[in-house]
């Protein structure tokens, strides 16, 4: 049977009403129409909206009535309805948050499922909605409390929001009319997660022609693909005159197809080149399997989880008890029980610290871990340096091409006294060698 559902009026109040009809007949199944919310006449029910996830249907509504201080207040409601027209769940509170919500949509999921419920909200201002959702499971639980789930709250408008089911295994689509640009209404989107994560937060933008485009409305035609149909103000026709316009919208890549980034993928998750069905943590890859997280082997490292070896878990570790349970460039901190950086020497002159940063130990050698803080010899030094007398490593001096100087009788003493300071300088520099060898090295850590 296919339901429809109305704001209807009644002698003893207003509430939503409905009927069923068979796909082949003429009329309606039920002779009278079915009560499916409370009716009084304080209370106005109003704007229902219906979907069928493939056992039950669901009927969202607004609420209004009147606080004790005069103020008019607008909550979302709704129930399941059963195939047999019954209200399984009487009046479920969808949002009671501040104020004003109005114009709820509900999309339902056939093949796991539960529902969706987006409307506008007004709790933070009334002249500028914002669009809010929540998951229902298929038992009628409201997922995400009665405060709903933030999924489009910038300061200027977005309202008029509808919902539909991806058909991707991941996701929900909304679609609202956004007022942005400050000009003219567009309309943005998001992909919310079945898991209920909002891939878009600050919106993912689906058309933005000249003048308003407004009314969104969406449909699944195929796996990760729907029709979004809306409203466009043409201004070419001199008074502007509102056309209908439609475009074809697509998901990403289904899970376990080949990806370069997260973008590519209906669920927004690229793993080992591989679109992932759910987020990976640090310890997982998504290509032995290909579209589902499993585990890296335990005591493997992984390039995601700095610091900790895998345990065997898709998560990364956060505490270690020995040096065994850290990564090859940390060790574990025994008063924090947590792995922490230790550098290395990635070649004879640089340090590489646990995230992989790399450090010049020029113009000293990178030795044991660490870079020498002063020499003891040409050895401490990096090339093209040399140890001076004071334990420096220092470009070497230059002078002539030939390395020594030959000095004529006739420059007398001076000659003499040069050449004897050369001698003294080279047994001296040949003493400090020999002894640098044996001598202690202070280490910068």
């Amino acid at each position: 049977n296919y339901m429809v559902v109305w704001q209807q009026r009644t002698n003893d109040g207003r509430g939503i009403a409905g009927v069923r009809l068979p796909k082949l007949a003429a009329a309606p199944t039920d002779k009278e129409a079915l009560r499916l919310s409370a009716v009084s006449f304080d209370e106005q029910r109003a704007s229902p909206s219906i979907a069928f996830d493939g056992t039950n249907f669901f009927v969202t509504w607004t609420t209004s009535r009147y606080t004790a201080s005069a103020i008019q207040v607008s909550h979302v409601y709704g129930t399941r309805v059963s195939k047999e027209g019954i209200a399984l769940d009487g009046e479920t509170v969808i949002c009671d948050a501040f104020l004003l919500q109005r114009a709820p949509r509900v999309a339902g999921d056939r093949k796991r499922g539960g529902f969706f419920v987006a409307w506008e909200d007004f709790r933070t201002a009334l002249e500028a909605a914002d669009v809010y959702g929540a998951r229902i499971s298929p038992t009628g639980a409201n997922l995400d409390g009665t405060g709903g789930m933030k999924i489009a709250t910038g300061t200027h408008d977005e309202s008029r929001p509808h919902v539909a089911h991806a058909g991707d295994d991941a996701n929900w689509v909304v679609a609202w009319r956004d007022l942005r640009s400050k000009q003219t209404y567009d309309i943005y989107g998001a992909w919310i997660s079945l898991a209920g994560k909002n891939l878009d937060p600050t919106g993912y933008l689906l058309s933005a022609e000249a003048g308003d485009e407004e009314a969104p409305a969406l449909s699944g035609f195929a796996p990760g693909q729907l029709l979004l149909a809306y409203e466009r103000l043409d201004p070419r026709s001199g008074y502007g005159s509102y056309r209908l316009r439609a475009r074809a919208v697509q998901s990403g890549a289904p899970v376990a197809a080949a990806c370069g980034k997260n973008e590519d993928c209906a669920t927004r998750v690229c793993v080992d080149t591989v679109c992932c069905a759910t987020e990976c943590g640090g310890c997982g890859v998504c290509n032995v399997t290909p579209g589902t997280c499993t585990p890296r082997q335990s005591g493997s490292e992984s390039p995601t989880c700095p610091g900790y070896k895998c345990k065997g878990a898709v998560e990364c570790p956060t505490k270690c008890e020995t040096d065994d349970d850290c990564a090859s460039n940390a060790s574990c901190d025994p008063a924090t029980k947590t792995c922490v950086s230790r550098v290395i020497c990635a070649d004879a002159e640089t340090l590489k610290d646990l995230t992989g940063k790399q450090t010049s130990c020029a113009p000293y050698k990178c030795i044991a871990d660490a870079c020498r803080a002063q020499c003891g010899s040409v050895d401490d030094c990096a090339a093209g340096f040399v140890c001076d007398y004071g334990g420096r490593c220092v470009q070497p001096p230059t002078g002539d091409a030939s390395g020594c100087a030959v000095q004529s009788a006739s420059s007398g003493r001076v000659g003499l006294l040069g050449g004897l300071s050369l001698l003294a300088a080279l047994a001296a520099f040949t003493a400090r060698r020999r002894r640098g060898r044996g001598s202690g090295v202070v280490r910068r850590r």
